[in-house]
C-alpha cells in the first residue's frame, strides 16, 4: 500500500482552502499560531464583501436573491390549464385550415 494519499493529505492542510477554484497559496497563520482556512490574498477578500454586505444591510438594500417574494401560485399547469391546451391542439390550425396530425 502506498502512502502517498498520506503525504498529499498532509501537504494539502497546508494550503487555502478556497472553494471557486484551488489556491496554490499558503494558509494565513493566526495571531495565536494556529493557521486560518484561507490564505492572506482571500481572508482580505472575503473581509471586504463581509463588509460590503453589512454595509448594505445598514443601507436598507437586499441582495439580488431577497429582492423577490415567494410566490403563492402554483409553478405547474393545473387541470384547467392542460384541458385547454388539449382543446386547443384538437382544433383546426387557423393559418391554413388543417387538422393536427395524430
Amino acid at each position: 500500500m502506498s502512502g502517498s494519499g498520506v503525504i498529499s493529505q498532509v501537504s494539502t492542510e497546508w494550503f487555502c482552502s478556497y472553494r471557486n477554484k484551488i489556491c496554490p497559496n499558503k494558509r494565513a497563520v493566526k495571531k495565536n499560531g494556529e493557521l486560518h482556512q484561507l490564505c492572506e490574498e482571500h481572508r482580505l477578500r472575503a473581509t471586504q464583501t463581509q463588509k460590503r454586505m453589512m454595509e448594505r444591510r445598514a443601507r436598507g438594500e437586499q441582495d439580488e436573491a431577497s429582492k423577490y417574494e415567494p410566490s403563492d401560485k402554483p409553478m405547474a399547469l393545473t387541470a384547467e390549464d392542460l384541458e385547454a391546451l388539449r382543446l386547443l391542439s384538437d382544433s383546426e390550425c387557423a393559418c391554413c385550415n388543417t387538422q393536427p396530425s395524430d
